[in-house]
């Protein structure tokens, strides 16, 4: 609590000259009395109110009687050391002055609960470490489960973002959403994961048990590079193969979400890497153990891509699923031969596939979707998993995705979703048949930010890039230390 003291003195007669070198201080005392210890602000004035002195500011004193030496100077710019200026002023002309004051305890400061973030705790408590969340530039855009094995028994969800400045574009939780570490960069500064797959075939390269995937700026100004990099229990992610290909300048003025967004899907089996470029019309087909290029397919529009268990690709073009037959990868081609079309209706703006064992199929899909779809392993829709609809402001439904991305199945019976959007940034956890489980949210954009209500149990946010986002109003139980999404607004 602030307290305020007023001091007037005499009349100022003559001429105020500072004080001698010999004399220990300056010669006008201020003097002031404090009940308790506080940290004072002292100002003077002249008869018209008009600021003569900064006298001494935010300056700690103990309690009982105290004074503060004023040397009868103006406020003529100087150097300020200590709980009085020590300033080259002029003298002040004669008359009446008054001393204003404020005076304030310490500030104790007390922790209650962080809005729009899933990190336990919200904060960073080391480098790799499990604080903090995600990423600030970039929406959640990956997701990964990985099975346990004999280097790290416990099954983890990989959750991948584009880039960060801040965060982490890469985290590793468990099946509970407990963040266990993270990664800023992955293959570079700033670089995220921005798509991942894990290759399940029975060939595969047993010391990787994940891929991520980017493309970034290379050294070449006129050039971006492909980050295609394998994770290793044993040792650093390692770079699969390098590739650089020309930058699409009308392309990048977009912003981070489409200035390095070229890659549409990867897939992984038996060690080989499956990674399209859809806005290049291309299809590379890696080598992962050789680290090599087998073959780069030009003409392609292939997006979203998966394997199935028994090594068919399925592909996502033209808003259709074709089902590439079994073959052998390892032969350079110049194209594919045409696949039969899996699914030829139903989808509005199908992104990434995943498979069960039953070859069940989960596609995500926009559009006017924005959820994922269910189809059997010959093509048929069986079911849709959340509430589908065109992303819109108002009451806030959990059930409702948003721009949903890379998805997941995990050995739990659950569905994870990465929604690719900046209110909120979410990934949602749903079980197979649709049931929606719980949402991990946030964090927020580059340097934080938000507005409190004077209604203290409504807080406001706005997030957004690029057509993606926009305000969000969040409900908050102080006496809980929690904070619930109640609506969005554009």
């Amino acid at each position: 609590m602030l307290s305020r003291y007023v001091f007037l003195f005499a009349q100022v007669s003559g001429y105020l000259v500072a004080a001698e070198a010999t004399e220990p201080n300056p010669p006008i005392p201020i003097r002031f009395t404090l009940q308790k210890p506080s940290f004072v602000t002292l100002v003077i004035e002249d008869a018209a109110g008009r600021r003569v002195r900064n006298l001494v500011s935010e300056t700690r004193f103990e309690a009982g009687e105290q004074v503060v030496w004023w040397d009868g100077l103006d406020e003529t710019p100087g150097n300020f050391r200590g709980p009085i200026y020590e300033i080259q002023g002029k003298p002040i002309e004669p008359g009446s002055y008054r001393v204003r004051g404020l005076a304030r305890e310490a500030l104790s400061l007390k922790y209650e609960f962080t809005v729009y973030n899933a990190g336990q705790p919200p904060w960073r408590t080391g480098k790799g470490q499990a604080g903090e969340w995600l990423a600030d530039h970039s929406p959640p855009s990956s997701v990964l489960f990985v099975p346990g094995d004999d280097k790290n028994p416990e099954a983890q969800i990989l959750i991948g973002s584009q880039v960060a400045e801040q965060g982490d574009g890469l985290v590793w939780t468990d099946l509970n959403g407990r963040k266990l570490k993270g990664a800023h960069g992955v293959g570079g500064a700033w670089t995220g994961a921005h798509f991942l797959t894990r290759d399940e075939g029975p060939a595969r390269d047993a010391d990787i048990y994940a891929y991520t995937c980017s493309t970034w700026k290379s050294n070449d100004p006129k050039k971006s590079e492909l980050r295609l990099l394998g994770l290793s229990r044993t040792k650093a992610p390692q770079v699969i193969i390098p590739y650089t290909f020309d930058r699409d300048a009308a392309r990048e003025l977009h912003g981070w979400d489409t200035e390095y967004n070229y890659v549409g899907g990867v897939a992984a089996f038996n060690g080989i890497i499956v990674v399209t470029l859809p806005s290049l019309g291309k299809m590379l087909i890696v080598d992962a153990k050789a680290k090599k290029l087998i073959s780069e397919i030009a003409g392609s529009d292939a997006t979203g891509v998966a394997f199935d268990r028994s090594g068919r690709l399925l592909a996502i073009a033209n808003n259709r699923v074709v089902r590439h037959d079994s073959r052998d990868w390892h032969a350079p081609v110049q194209t594919l031969p045409p696949a039969p079309v899996l699914i030829s209706a139903g989808l509005d703006e199908p992104r990434q596939i995943a498979s069960d064992a039953s070859g069940t199929l989960y596609i995500s899909d926009r559009g006017r979707s924005h959820c994922v779809k269910v189809f059997s392993a010959d093509g048929a829709l069986l079911r849709t998993i959340g509430k589908p609809g065109v992303p819109s402001a108002g009451v806030y439904d959990p059930r409702r995705m948003s721009n949903p991305n890379g998805l997941t199945l995990t050995s739990d019976g659950h569905v994870w979703v990465a929604e690719d959007d900046h209110a909120p940034k979410r990934v949602s956890i749903w079980t197979r048949d649709g049931v929606f489980v719980r949402a991990l949210y946030g964090p927020s954009r580059y340097g934080g930010g938000g507005n409190l209500s004077t209604d203290k149990k409504r807080f406001y946010y706005y997030d957004a890039k690029n057509g993606s986002g926009g305000g969000m109003e969040f409900s908050l139980d102080w006496d809980g230390g929690k904070s619930e999404l109640s609506s969005i607004y554009k």
